[in-house]
Formats: structure tokens, sequence, C-alpha cells
């Protein structure tokens, strides 16, 4: 996977991303990239506690 020349590249690869494992691994990388970040990450609003039913709050 290349990197993103654009922001509609970008959501592309986001689109094309099989899992979560696959959007961690992949496109978290070209976020920093294409946003020039020290860092990045992604999370999913399922770990937060209130919206994880699991969690039991």
């Amino acid at each position: 996977m290349t990197m993103p020349n654009s922001l509609q590249a970008l959501f592309s690869a986001i689109h094309q991303a099989q899992d979560e494992r696959q959007l961690r691994s992949q496109v978290v990388p070209q976020i920093g990239e294409y946003f020039t970040a020290r860092r990045s990450g992604v999370f999913f609003f399922d770990e937060l506690p209130f919206a994880n039913p699991r969690c039991g709050k």
C-alpha cells in the first residue's frame, strides 16, 4: 500500500481495510504521514467504557 498524497486516497485506504488489525497496522501510519504527525493512533468507540456493555457500566 502506498502513502496517500491526498485526503481522498487516505479515506480510500480506510475503506479498503478488512479489519481492525489491518486498519491499525497499515492505515494509522498513513494518517501520521498525511498529517505529518510525530505520533498517531486510532481508537474505536466500543473501547470506551460507556459504549461497551461488557464493562458493566
